[in-house]
Parts: C-alpha cells; structure tokens; sequence
C-alpha cells in the first residue's frame, strides 16, 4: 500500500468488538500499529496526507469522508476490522 502522488489521501479505518470474545479480532490493533508506522514515513516525505479512525463509526466515517480538503481527493481505503460481501460492520457509537 502506497501513496504515488503528491495530492494522494488515503483514509485508513479499523473497527473491532469491545469485548474478548468470539468476534474480537486480537491481530487488528498490531495492524493498525505497523501500517500507522509505515504511512506516517510516507506522509513525513510529502507522498500523501494520512487520516486513520480507529474504532471508526458511521458518525466518524462520515465525517472525515466530508472534509473539505478529501473531497475528491482519497486515492486509497483501507478497512479492517469484520464485514459481510454487502457492508462494512463498524462499531456502534
């Protein structure tokens, strides 16, 4: 996962059950580390701008794909967390 030009964003989202469960994805947060170490050197040498939500809700979601300076402008999203093949399944806020 790469950013190639200047006016790249990429919005990077992870969501996860609160609980240690059945459904609690143990390996997401270790993701979310090395991916956040990874892209913040990209964004450091001006190859893109970086938004990650982590537990990322609708209301978040929404609200960081509105801003006015992604408009058009978010070249790559990345999801982890559980989803079905119809819809991402984000946490409730």
């Amino acid at each position: 996962m790469a950013c190639t030009f200047h006016d790249d964003n990429m919005c990077v989202n992870f969501a996860n059950e609160r609980e240690s469960g059945n459904r609690y994805l143990r390996n997401l947060p270790r993701e979310l580390n090395a991916l956040k170490e990874i892209l913040e050197r990209a964004e450091e040498y001006g190859l893109c701008e970086l938004e990650i939500l982590s537990n990322t809700t609708l209301e978040l979601l929404v609200a960081a794909l509105r801003k006015p300076r992604y408009r058009g402008r978010i070249a790559i999203f990345h999801y982890s967390g559980h989803a079905t093949s119809l819809e991402l399944l984000l946490e409730q806020a």
